[in-house]
């Protein structure tokens, strides 16, 4: 690690949210459209949005798309940073938060990524049931070190920020991020939802940010080039956490509302089909 090493950012860089409420769904696409507005007066249209049965619109770092079980609001950057409060006030879901952090080192230093590769796949010899960690590189000094699986709860990904940068020829981004490298963790699925309203709720969020994805990093053998600042845990003590709790708030937030328009839909059956309970067990 080293000491001259400065954090250039530390925040959220992603959220994905959904509502299951007509009223809620008017209101996330009012945000959406106003949060649309300035991305689009820098050039970016809006052109059509599709994932998981949602359909609607995106506009530089915004999405937004709908269907029968409600609206789906996507934010990359600095706008999942800034109106993260108000989307875990609102939303019924929260099915994924990106932690970014990038870091500058006085002279860019190439095979980091490969360096990280090698440690984590250390570690994984000592701990088979780890995640695992994978490498890709190109001709042009590009680098990644993912670890563990994209379909998985957590995924982190470690990057050359500059030499990313250079080959998507972004001039006002290669000054930005010279000598930078991003560490950033992917958290979907229930953690997701149990970090976001973590940060939502932090005095320091980029303090909190920073110590989660060193944290994670050290998890799977390897330090980051920052250093790991405070103690809070974002999730600290989310694996002792009783299991009834979590997944009936689970219930009660992501999938009651589906069930309740199936059974509106005169979809009992198939409800009960598809959570492999017969009659007898939902009487």
């Amino acid at each position: 690690m080293e000491s001259s090493t400065t954090v250039l950012e530390s925040q959220v860089d992603w959220l994905t949210c959904g509502v299951h409420t007509d009223a809620k769904q008017v209101e996330l696409e009012h945000l959406a459209i106003g949060w649309a507005k300035p991305e689009m007066a820098d050039g970016h249209r809006m052109v059509p949005f599709r994932l998981l049965g949602f359909e609607g619109w995106r506009a530089g770092r915004v999405r937004y798309g709908t269907r029968t079980t409600g609206g789906l609001l996507q934010l990359s950057g600095d706008l999942a940073a800034q109106h993260l409060g108000q989307l875990v006030g609102l939303a019924d879901s929260i099915s994924r938060v990106d932690l970014a952090v990038t870091c500058r080192t006085p002279v860019l230093q190439d095979g980091v990524a490969q360096r990280h590769y090698q440690e984590a796949l250390a570690h994984l010899a000592a701990h088979p049931r780890a995640a695992m960690p994978w490498l890709v590189q190109n001709a042009r000094n590009g680098e990644t070190c993912y670890v563990g699986d994209r379909s998985s709860d957590w995924f982190l990904r470690v990057y050359n920020k500059q030499r990313q940068q250079e080959q998507v020829g972004d001039a006002k981004g290669q000054l930005h991020y010279a000598g930078c490298w991003r560490y950033e963790l992917e958290v979907k699925g229930c953690p997701a939802e149990l970090v976001a309203n973590r940060l939502a709720e932090s005095a320091d969020t980029a303090t909190d940010v920073q110590c989660a994805v060193h944290a994670h990093c050290r998890g799977h053998g390897f330090s980051p080039l920052f250093e790991h600042t405070g103690g809070t845990q974002l999730v600290g003590g989310f694996r002792r956490q009783s299991d009834y709790d979590t997944r009936l708030r689970w219930l009660t937030r992501s999938v009651a509302p589906a069930v309740k328009w199936m059974l509106e839909q005169d979809g009992r059956a198939d409800v009960l089909r598809a959570l492999d309970l017969g009659e007898s067990s939902a009487t």
